[in-house]
């Protein structure tokens, strides 16, 4: 009789345990849910965003995806005096917080943050089948006078000389049509340049490459303006 009970008592246990399992993965799958709801809600109007929450939002989205494939991705924040690196919302303080208000679409500006890595991601699969190292994307944010700069870095190999200038051009691409249609970054220059008068930029540096976007700060330093 001891045996059953002592049986019972440790299915029980087992029970618990699996029940708080799954309601741990149920609770994690709504929140996955509700990210991505809010992450492609449509933009009516123009609004204040904070640049590094809606860095953070598209890290949370598109993290587990990238670590999958052997693809580390660190967003830093770099300030004269201060740098700081942001793994979650709650990285985002207060502080300093006018260095990072830019005005735009949400819905677009992640949008746009997540092409980039994608192309990213998709340059660095090619490269790291050829090459045996672990692939990176840097996400650095940095404060101008004016203007803020978000950089996009990997350790991809770079672009050919010969396509540089070609890489926001609808249609073009060389990856494949079985991994895209060449429109992400085309889209994205639009977004950035026609949209948020921006700048969407790209070039060459060691190892690899770099997109810049760069935004008119919404408010800018004093000395700035008086110029």
């Amino acid at each position: 009789m001891g045996e059953i009970a002592k049986e019972k008592h440790h299915t029980d246990e087992y029970v618990d345990e699996q029940v708080r399992f799954l309601m741990d993965i149920v609770m994690h799958m709504s929140e996955t849910i509700d990210d991505f709801r809010n992450f492609f809600r449509p933009d009516k109007d123009r609004v204040e965003l904070d640049i590094r929450r809606t860095v953070v939002a598209v890290y949370n989205i598109i993290n587990t995806q990238f670590s999958a494939v052997n693809i580390k991705v660190t967003l830093l924040c770099e300030t004269p005096g201060r740098k700081y690196e942001l793994h979650c919302e709650k990285d985002v303080t207060d502080e300093d917080a006018e260095l990072y208000i830019v005005e735009g679409y949400e819905g677009e500006m992640k949008q746009v943050f997540l092409n980039i890595l994608q192309n990213a991601r998709d340059a660095l699969l090619l490269y790291m089948a050829t090459d045996n190292r672990q692939g990176t994307v840097a996400v650095n944010i940095t404060p101008h006078a004016g203007y803020i700069d978000i950089d996009f870095t990997d350790n991809g190999g770079g672009i050919r000389a010969e396509h540089l200038d070609r890489v926001f051009e609808p249609y073009f691409t060389t990856k494949g049509e079985s991994v895209g249609l060449g429109i992400g970054l085309f889209m994205s220059k639009t977004i950035i340049e026609e949209h948020m008068n921006g700048f969407l930029m790209v070039r060459n540096i060691k190892d690899g490459a770099r997109f810049t976007v760069r935004l008119n700060r919404k408010y800018p330093d004093p000395a700035e303006e008086n110029e």
